[in-house]
């Protein structure tokens, strides 16, 4: 039987035995196959309400179209693959890699990148690429059951332990990772413990630090733990819950960067850090962005929402805990939240030592806050104007009066139905 468009189905359901007759006019307002559709009585037919299956997304609220796949990098398919990373012939810690499907990490034990089977006290750094393709990474634990009994380093924890020169992150998007530690733990971020000379762009990191016990001390951070010289960290954010012990020893804890150096460009942080415990001599440093900055770093078009809480600290910013005397360091266009944060709004913007201000120099006077408006109704944190010289066109955008600014690229980005 011939395919005839038609616009009435009055004739009903045609038999397939009908291909054979040869008056085929009297059946053009038959149909054989009536699929999601609802007849009436007057022969119209109309669409069934209902949904659709489209497409998967990557459990970010939107769909991301991956780039296409990059046959002369190792493709990573599998969580048993990632795991091979450091610890097989074919995976070298110099490679080049790409992520070609979802990881969930549920009930898999899972060691950092740079933490080998053969001899986990040893951290190697990870020098090659790594593009995440947008895909989730989700549900890595580090835990006192299977990491922090089995070994005598208790430092270097992320998805990466360790990154060095040459190394690249790109497009990569973690997911419910938690890191609970019950002894003093150095160099602790989502993405990277530690590392230098780096370069990581589009990354997103979720989850939560617990260290609630020891002397305390470490560099803690929502995306890294620390990051050394020439690093650089573009349009990336952080989202984390950290809770640390207030021990005798220095810790250096901020919502995206415990210590931080480098450059750091249209990145943000959000969250909670809370220090408990009551320390004999505690250095301290905590800031909503980071912990410490040092040498010659330069933070431009950053903010942070993070909420601080707690008593013990050595110095305590909104958006930095300390700042080093290196005079290279340049600050612009950076903002913090004190409707969140209101008891530490008065810190200079660059924290407190032994409740003497830090001096605030003219080129970090722009690390301010948003107040809230006249009506209470609405922030200046969730107001485009308020960010002066910031990118909206390519960069971020904004739900103006509803929320904090986002990268495009993230889970609100522009090729999303935003409401």
């Amino acid at each position: 039987m011939s395919n005839i468009a038609v616009v009435k189905f009055n004739s009903g359901e045609v038999t397939p035995e009908a291909d054979a007759r040869k008056d085929i006019p009297k059946y053009t307002g038959g149909c054989r196959t009536l699929q999601n559709m609802i007849p009436d009585i007057y022969g119209n037919a109309t669409k069934r309400p209902g949904t659709e299956l489209i497409t998967v997304g990557n459990g970010a609220g939107c769909y991301f179209e991956p780039p296409a796949i990059d046959e002369t990098k190792i493709g990573i398919s599998t969580e048993a693959e990632l795991a091979l990373i450091g610890n097989d012939g074919g995976y070298p810690m110099d490679g080049d890699y790409e992520l070609r499907a979802e990881l969930d990490f549920t009930g898999i034990v899972f060691w950092p990148i740079g933490r080998p089977v053969a001899n986990r006290d040893i951290v190697n750094s990870f020098s090659g690429t790594f593009d995440g393709r947008y895909y989730t990474i989700d549900n890595i634990t580090y835990d006192e059951a299977n990491h922090f009994d089995n070994t005598s380093v208790e430092s270097n924890f992320g998805l990466f332990a360790k990154t060095t020169t040459n190394a690249q992150l790109d497009n990569i998007f973690i997911t419910n990772m938690n890191i609970t530690g019950p002894t003093d733990v150095n160099f602790c971020g989502l993405l990277s413990g530690d590392g230098s000379a780096f370069v990581v762009t589009n990354c997103h990191t979720q989850g939560t630090i617990t260290i609630t016990s020891g002397v305390g001390g470490g560099e803690i951070g929502g995306m890294f733990g620390a990051s050394g010289n020439d690093t650089s960290c573009i349009k990336c954010s952080a989202n984390v819950v950290i809770t640390s012990s207030s021990g005798s020893a220095s810790s250096e804890i901020g919502g995206f960067v415990g210590r931080a150096n480098g450059t750091y460009l249209d990145c943000y942080a959000e969250g909670s850090i809370t220090m408990l415990g009551t320390p004999t001599f505690g250095l301290n440093l905590v800031g909503g962005f980071a912990g410490k900055s040092l040498g010659a770093i330069s933070i431009t078009n950053c903010y942070s929402a993070v909420v601080i809480t707690g008593k013990e600290y050595f110095a305590v910013g909104g958006f930095l805990g300390f700042q080093d005397d290196d005079p290279a360091y340049a600050f612009s266009d950076c903002f913090w939240d004190i409707t969140i944060e209101p008891d530490h709004s008065d810190l200079g913007h660059l924290g407190e030592v032994t409740d003497t201000p830090v001096s605030v120099p003219t080129d970090v006077a722009d690390i301010t806050a948003g107040t809230s408006s006249g009506d209470g109704s609405t922030v200046d944190m969730y107001r485009e104007a308020t960010f002066t010289n910031w990118d909206f066109d390519d960069v971020w955008q904004i739900r103006e009066g509803r929320d904090y600014p986002r990268h495009r690229w993230n889970n609100i980005a522009s090729d999303c139905i935003w409401i």
